[in-house]
């Protein structure tokens, strides 16, 4: 038996191994394409293991499409941004000297956000994760063509009103593996119906003689979309290794793209994580644990703790500091109360909590 598992150990890496080699060759023959010095090409590169390592196979130098894409969102001049006049100040609520930067997300939006120059690149990450598209994907932060550390290093390195770049692993919109998908097509065709997590509906054309696969694979990529979304037929989950022909299974074919993603409870976690266990005459609360950012207020766990419990808190304890909801004290942060590491909180609820 162990024998066996190992043989199939083997037999996956090597399969693993030939697939990365075959890829790299396909890939080494279109980078000539591009005209990239060395340092952007690592960087792509880099970029490219990123979106692989999740799940996001078609992000390579074999899609033009994607990586033109890629490189516009590094090319700090590009005429396609969206600038937003307003600038946002996540934690406006901390002291101190502060610096403007522009986060540019995945879908050319320019966030221009107001910034402590105490916090790490670790904080900034987590500052970045408020504006990125998807609630739960992971990110990466490009400065000046370099992936800034997910660390406690300074931001010493970041000017005033830099831009930096969110990378997150998602598809960008792109109608040519669809057609291509077209041009070697029989002449006998399948009309899909595609609803949307939206409720919005879109109607494709495709030959009957690809697979299930290949048609939620030009799906994806036209819809631009992420690891999140997953399609239905009859209820059940598809496959994107589906083999079936679409003519085996209906020329007149109706499925739902669903974007399956856990919502927090109303808190993004800002800086370095630690737990809080909350002790109160609720007992739906009593023990209850979560995790919390140091940077985050202490309003934040108000606004996580009153829904649950169904009640208004009165005041909240935390070690020798007692805070009352109207208080001043309850915007201040975690960090400047002195809390860096797991701590417990006593809570009083008072009244019935209603929300409107």
């Amino acid at each position: 038996m162990v024998m066996n598992m190992n043989m199939i150990l083997n037999n996956n890496n090597q399969m693993n191994q030939n697939f990365m080699s075959n890829n790299n060759n396909n890939n080494n023959k279109n980078i000539k394409d591009y005209n990239l010095d060395k340092d952007k090409l690592n960087l792509v590169n880099s970029i490219i293991e990123f979106y692989q390592k999740n799940n996001i196979d078609c992000m390579n130098f074999e899609y033009p499409n994607q990586i033109k894409a890629i490189l516009n969102l590094l090319n700090e001049n590009y005429s396609g941004f969206k600038y937003e006049n307003d600038v946002k100040d996540p934690l406006f609520y901390i002291n101190g000297p502060a610096k403007t930067i522009n986060f540019i997300n995945s879908n050319y939006e320019v966030k221009k956000v107001k910034i402590p120059t105490l916090i790490t690149q670790y904080d900034l990450y987590t500052i970045a994760n408020l504006y990125k598209l998807n609630i739960n994907s992971s990110i990466l932060l490009i400065h000046k063509n370099k992936i800034l550390n997910e660390d406690e290093s300074s931001i010493d390195c970041i000017s005033d009103n830099d831009k930096i770049i969110i990378i997150e692993p998602r598809y960008f919109p792109d109608e040519s593996y669809y057609n291509s998908l077209m041009k070697k097509s029989s002449n006998d065709f399948c009309n899909v119906h595609l609803t949307l997590s939206n409720g919005k509906r879109l109607h494709r054309t495709f030959p009957n003689d690809i697979t299930i696969g290949e048609m939620c694979k030009a799906f994806y990529l036209v819809l631009g979309s992420s690891k999140f979304d997953f399609f239905l037929f009859n209820g059940l989950k598809i496959n994107l290794n589906d083999k079936r022909k679409l003519k085996e299974i209906s020329y007149d074919l109706s499925l739902n793209i669903i974007n399956h993603q856990i919502k927090s409870l109303g808190i993004d976690a800002l800086g370095k994580q630690i737990s809080i266990t909350i002790y109160s005459n609720e007992p739906t609360l009593t023990n209850h644990h979560y995790r919390i950012g140091i940077l985050n207020k202490i309003e934040d766990i108000i606004k996580y703790s009153e829904p649950i419990a169904g009640r208004r808190i009165k005041k909240i304890k935390i070690g020798e500091n007692e805070i009352k909801k109207d208080e001043n004290k309850r915007l201040c942060s975690l960090l400047s109360l002195g809390l860096t590491k797991d701590f417990d909180c006593q809570i009083e609820f008072g009244e019935k909590y209603y929300e409107f």
